[in-house]
């Protein structure tokens, strides 16, 4: 029976365990969106709820219990005052998990664990196409000097026979 047993162990120890959850939370703060196994996003979203409902508030001891967990001032201001303001009407429920295939090496489902409410990106003025076409050709631009195209080439080696050899069998 499981009762009283809370949490998940995920092979690791105490300190590893703080660890991994901190960079996932981390990652997901930076990025918005993740790939990890399904077992390592269940463990660390209840966690990682709990970050955002102390964000939404914003309030400084807020902020230094996220500081606590994060350890990065950039990804807090980041939490607080971009990520928490847009799930403002959200009591809780800050990250889904869209299931996507298997590891091959060990069979782990992998997920894409990510923000419900996402920041959207500004999109970038589009050109109208031109309705005149021009006469120029447009050449492609020639490769990048390097170092290794300034060095001198080696001649290529000189072929023995003029073509394929072939074996006849004499009377």
């Amino acid at each position: 029976m499981r009762h009283r047993l809370q949490g998940h162990k995920l092979n690791r120890n105490s300190a590893q365990r703080r660890a991994l959850f901190k960079n996932l939370a981390r990652s997901l703060i930076e990025h918005q969106r993740l790939t990890t196994t399904l077992a390592k996003a269940k463990a660390v979203q209840g966690k990682f709820d709990r970050l955002m409902v102390q964000a939404k508030s914003g309030t400084l001891k807020d902020r230094r219990l996220i500081e606590a967990v994060i350890n990065d001032r950039r990804l807090v201001n980041r939490l607080v005052m971009d990520l928490a303001p847009l799930s403002r009407q959200r009591a809780s429920g800050f990250t889904r998990i869209i299931r996507l295939n298997r590891n091959r090496g060990d069979a782990a489902l992998k997920v894409r664990w990510e923000l419900v409410d996402l920041p959207q990106a500004e999109p970038e003025p589009t050109k109208a196409k031109a309705k005149t076409r021009s006469k120029l050709k447009i050449k492609p631009m020639p490769p990048p000097t390097t170092k290794e195209s300034l060095k001198p080439k080696a001649p290529s080696p000189v072929p023995t026979s003029a073509g394929p050899v072939t074996l006849r069998k004499t009377p």
